[in-house]
């Protein structure tokens, strides 16, 4: 995160901003991007405050996609999905 951070100073700060860490271990969440590279740095932000994620994208298969959102449906712990929102269209 550190080097895209230095080449791109305000997604970053922005995304940091943006995103609400502070919820409740009950609290779950989606968040949709356009673009993988979002998601990216999403994902890095999420691991970093030690926050489980699940993630859906165009790499991922029909059969992980549904895995992915039983996981999400079923979580007892904070949980934040994230997801392409041409994946999101899709099913």
């Amino acid at each position: 995160m550190d080097s895209h951070q230095e080449k791109n100073g305000k997604t970053t700060p922005t995304l940091r901003n943006g995103l609400a860490l502070n919820f409740t271990d009950a609290d779950s969440s989606i968040v949709f991007s356009f673009w993988k590279t979002s998601l990216d740095l999403v994902a890095a932000m999420l691991q970093h405050h030690n926050i489980a994620y699940l993630r859906i994208d165009g790499s991922v298969s029909s059969a992980e996609r549904q895995r992915a959102l039983r996981g999400f449906d079923n979580a007892s712990e904070r949980m934040v999905l994230l997801m392409t929102i041409g994946t999101g269209a899709v099913g």
